[in-house]
């Protein structure tokens, strides 16, 4: 049976963070690819050229906010202005050790974020969130 779940993009600048998640879901699912993104211009650009090579995007992507170079709300300035029909393929989830009322604010303006959680993440938790979407998507379109 296929996964539901096949690519998980990870941004955070804590490599032992992305290490519990990782780990985590290999657990969880062994077939699912996971790629870490240690700022928000590295991960960006990784989406870009998955956009530029019509390859699909991964179907969970796990922000940070506080990292160096740039950001998780730059990250977000630039990912919203990707094709819709590429956004439309990927839930994104803020991943935050702050209850910042600002950042929490901001993530429900976004459309494009589907939720703030505050770390640790319960990955388990973010799967479930993904097959509602899922559900939600195809009772649209149904």
């Amino acid at each position: 049976m296929k996964s539901i779940i096949e690519n998980i993009l990870l941004v955070d600048d804590s490599r032992a963070v992305s290490f519990v998640y990782d780990y985590t879901i290999k657990r969880i699912d062994a077939k699912i690819n996971t790629v870490i993104k240690t700022n928000g211009l590295n991960a960006f650009e990784y989406l870009r050229q998955l956009n530029y090579n019509s390859q699909d995007p991964p179907n969970i992507i796990i922000l940070d906010i506080n990292m160096p170079v740039m950001n998780g709300w730059g990250f977000m300035e630039h990912y919203d202005k990707l094709p819709l029909h590429f956004k439309q393929q990927s839930m994104v989830i803020i991943g935050s050790s702050s209850s910042n009322i600002d950042d929490i604010q901001m993530a429900k303006e976004n459309e494009n974020v589907h939720d703030y959680l505050i770390k640790p993440i319960d990955i388990e938790q973010v799967f479930e969130k993904y097959q509602k979407l899922l559900s939600k998507q195809f009772k649209e379109t149904a």
